[in-house]
Order: structure tokens, then sequence, then C-alpha cells
């Protein structure tokens, strides 16, 4: 019998690599409706964040708030529903001091969630306005994952952007 984990696995994957058909929206339903196992309540909160995200990209925020309040009452400390929790507050156009407080709140139950240190520093930069703030939460993903790739273009391109003669830009790129 497939459980919450086989069927939602597959349905990341194929939501990951961009299907937005019926069957993954069926896969995603199936994960969530599987029988509970011993890690259930991981599990099913993992795949509905993922399923949550994948509505959210279908324009079905309704139904990807649903999926959030689901996942946080299984495993109110899934990485994943939190990390893209504040994605959807701002697709609702929820008050900005909501969707900071949703990737703090993030980040204080797993402070070394660099997708979340990227979002969270794309959002200071480009929703706050605030390039200090948001260059402090780069530098601190660039300390978590100092060999990472993503990282280190994140932070070289925001220096080119914001500060084009800083020194350190080259070398970031070369890293990365």
């Amino acid at each position: 019998t497939p459980d919450v984990a086989s069927l939602g696995a597959l349905a990341q994957y194929l939501s990951d690599v961009g299907v937005r058909t019926a069957e993954v929206q069926q896969l995603f339903e199936a994960a969530l409706a599987a029988p509970r196992g011993p890690a259930w309540h991981r599990a099913f909160a993992q795949y509905a964040g993922c399923f949550a995200v994948w509505c959210e990209a279908a324009g079905q925020p309704q139904q990807a708030r649903s999926l959030y309040e689901q996942a946080f009452e299984a495993y109110p400390q899934c990485p994943y529903a939190l990390g893209n929790y504040p994605q959807l507050l701002l697709l609702e156009n929820r008050p900005l001091d909501d969707v900071e407080a949703a990737f703090e709140n993030a980040l204080h139950v797993h402070p070394a969630l660099v997708s979340v240190l990227l979002k969270y520093a794309a959002f200071l930069r480009h929703k706050r306005k605030s390039i200090d703030r948001a260059e402090d939460v780069l530098l601190r993903a660039l300390e978590v994952a100092p060999h990472q790739a993503d990282v280190l273009s994140t932070l070289a391109v925001f220096l080119h952007a914001t500060r084009p003669n800083d020194p350190r830009i080259e070398d970031l790129y070369a890293r990365a």
C-alpha cells in the first residue's frame, strides 16, 4: 500500500520539475489521504507544504492556505511549510509585518535554513527596501553555507546591484 512518503515524494518531484497537471494534484491528494504510519506527522506536513506551493503556482491560494494550516497542525516545526508560508502571505498581499514575522518564525525554529535566509534577504531588499538588513541576512547565509553556489552567487548579485564597487564581488562569483 502506498504511503504518504512514497506518493508525496513522487508528487514533489513532479512539482519541482514544473509539472502542473491534474495527475500531480491527484498524487498529492492521495499522499495526504494515505493511512497514518509511524512518521506520518512529519511526512504529511512536508507534502502538505509542498502541495501548498504547487497550489500557489497553480493560482489556488485558498487551497494553499488550507494546506499550510493542515501542515502546521500535523507538525508545527515542518521546515518546508515554515519556509514557504511567507510567500503565500506575500501572494495574499498581507501586511509586510506579517510576512516578516513568518520569515522570522521560520528562522527562529530553523536558523540554518539557507533557502529561507535567501528568500528573507530578497524580501528585505525588494519589499522592505532595507539593503543593510538584507546584506546581514545574506552574510548569515554565507556563514551557514560558505561553499554553496546559490549563496555565493546570490550575495555576488546583491553586491553587484547595491554596491557595484565592492571588492568581494569577483571573488564571490569565482567561488560560486
